[in-house]
């Protein structure tokens, strides 16, 4: 251990009557990118009447097909049951949900505000070979998972395109 070199000592120290040069510089970037941004951001962005409640949030999802089903899993977090909408139109799957804030949180003067309130709504094509008549939603812990069974004798048909150049 004494062969080591003690690093701090070849750290520099500054003191109130000298600045390292490049310290004023960093400052003064600081200070440009601050001022930058400010202007794309409103002063009252995260005020109590900007509606932060109606904002459209995006859950993200995941698509999943096996031999047997197709399947839709999508992060809900914080809604319930009662809160979300799952019906199918024109082969096509429609989820709505509703996130409203609680009671608990009016008056509260936010420093930092992330949880997203709002409503969703997305739309997923689905395959013909799907059997919508028996699809099943479930929903447990902020999770929202949709089967579809595939149908029977109803095989994928795949056509393969020869590429080609361009004229």
């Amino acid at each position: 251990m004494n062969d080591l070199i003690n690093w701090r000592k070849f750290l520099p120290t500054f003191s109130k009557q000298y600045e390292h040069p490049f310290f004023s510089l960093h400052q003064e970037i600081d200070k440009a990118f601050s001022q930058f941004y400010k202007q794309f951001v409103p002063d009252n962005f995260f005020s109590k009447d900007t509606g932060l409640q109606n904002l459209i949030i995006r859950p993200a999802f995941d698509i999943i097909e096996d031999d047997k089903t197709y399947k839709i899993e999508m992060e809900m977090p914080g809604l319930s049951e009662k809160d979300i909408s799952v019906s199918i139109k024109q082969g096509m799957l429609c989820v709505q949900a509703k996130k409203e804030t609680s009671q608990k949180n009016e008056g509260k003067e936010y420093i930092r505000r992330e949880i997203s309130y709002g409503s969703y709504e997305s739309y997923i094509d689905l395959p013909n070979y799907v059997d919508t008549e028996k699809a099943k939603a479930s929903f447990k812990k902020g999770m929202l998972w949709v089967n579809f069974p595939k149908k029977e004798g109803a095989e994928q048909t795949v056509k393969k395109l020869t590429v080609e150049r361009a004229g």
